[in-house]
């Protein structure tokens, strides 16, 4: 039946122990929640966004996503159904902590702080602290600093626009109640504001049978029949050459016996190049030569 062979069995395999259980340390589930991108598990880097939900992402994975959504894995799916395109994330405002230390540019302190902080209190994000953010702003800041110092928390004065930070399930099951309800309010809004639209007629519009036009009025006679009215009229223009140019026409000089002119010149009025004849040419203004 075994132990035979001088093998000394120790008390572990003769008596059955109850297991322990196992402990992980809290904080390294608040490292995965609060340092790393909720879709890509990398390290947050800024730009960070966030949903209506309160996940933190890097912007960067967000729109991977969107553009490769046939690619992406039904778990990824799932979790981004709410996300549908970049209007529906939010990019965060968020302030560097002093006293961080980066390590490699791993993303991770050494000494266990946040990145950010709160800028009212400058307690660090790391999830120890509950965190706030505003849905129109992105101004991100600590619980305790709304409580505290509302007068200083600006961005968050309506109660609907602040969205908690990595929440408990029931806060998540909250927003997205509240997220469902603005989405739906919207769309009802927009289609309201649409039919409405169409209602309206056209400014433009006549009623029917009017045949009026765009013509300008009718002018009355002001010569020979006043008091009738007759149709505007035209215009009429005669092209009859000016007295200028009929006087630069009479006195063309005397082309033939102009030193200066070329034998092509010449040649336009008279009947050979020498012009030899003894023929008087007249032009049509009325020169001779």
């Amino acid at each position: 039946m075994g132990c035979d062979g001088g093998t000394i069995p120790t008390r572990g395999e003769l008596v059955k122990e109850k297991k322990r259980d196992v402990k992980l340390d809290p904080k390294i589930g608040l490292d995965a929640k609060w340092k790393t991108c909720k879709l890509s598990s990398a390290p947050l880097k800024e730009p960070v966004v966030a949903c209506e939900l309160g996940r933190l992402y890097n912007k960067e994975a967000v729109l991977e996503f969107l553009l490769n959504k046939a690619e992406q894995a039904p778990a990824h799916l799932e979790m981004m159904e709410h996300v549908k395109k970049m209007s529906d994330i939010i990019e965060l405002k968020l302030t560097r902590s002093p006293d961080y230390v980066d390590v490699a540019d791993s993303g991770f302190s050494d000494r266990g702080n946040s990145a950010w902080c709160c800028p009212i209190t400058s307690l660090p994000m790391n999830g120890f602290n509950r965190f706030l953010f505003s849905r129109k702003t992105g101004a991100v800041i600590s619980e305790r600093a709304l409580k505290e110092v509302p007068e200083a928390c600006v961005d968050l004065t309506d109660p609907d626009d602040a969205i908690i930070m990595n929440g408990t399930p029931e806060e998540v099951a909250e927003l997205w109640v509240r997220m469902d309800a603005r989405k739906q309010a919207a769309k009802a809004a927009k289609k309201a504001a649409k039919k409405a639209a169409k209602s309206m007629p056209p400014p433009t519009s006549r009623a029917a049978g009017d045949r009026r036009t765009d013509t300008p009025p009718v002018t009355q006679a002001t010569s020979g029949n006043a008091g009738k009215v007759g149709r505007p009229a035209k215009a009429m223009t005669i092209n009859v050459p000016g007295m200028e140019a009929l006087k630069k026409i009479r006195d063309i000089p005397n082309v033939k016996g102009d030193p200066r002119a070329s034998k092509v010149l010449k040649s336009l009025f008279t009947s050979s190049g020498s012009g030899s004849d003894g023929k008087v040419y007249t032009s049509r203004g009325g020169a001779k030569w």
